[in-house]
C-alpha cells in the first residue's frame, strides 16, 4: 500500500478508551474499538490551523483555537 494512502486511513484523532483492570490493578487500552478511515482533507486542515508541523506554534495555536472554542 502506498504511503500515502496509509496516512490516509492513519490519520485518526480518536481516543482510545481504557478501563479499571483489577488483575493488574492498572489502567488498559480497549483496542476493540471500531474505527473507520476519517476525511483526510479534514486531517490536513486540522493540521495546517494548528501549525501542527511546528511545535512551537502548535501550542500557541491551540490555546488560541480553544479560546475560540474550537
Amino acid at each position: 500500500m502506498p504511503s500515502d494512502l496509509r496516512l490516509m486511513c492513519a490519520g485518526d484523532m480518536t481516543l482510545i478508551p481504557i478501563k479499571w483492570s483489577e488483575n493488574r490493578n492498572w489502567i488498559m487500552p480497549i483496542f476493540e474499538t471500531i474505527k473507520s478511515c476519517r476525511g483526510y482533507d479534514a486531517f490536513q486542515e486540522w493540521s495546517r490551523d494548528r501549525d501542527a508541523a511546528n511545535p512551537d506554534l502548535l501550542y500557541k495555536n491551540a490555546a488560541r483555537l480553544h479560546v475560540k472554542g474550537i
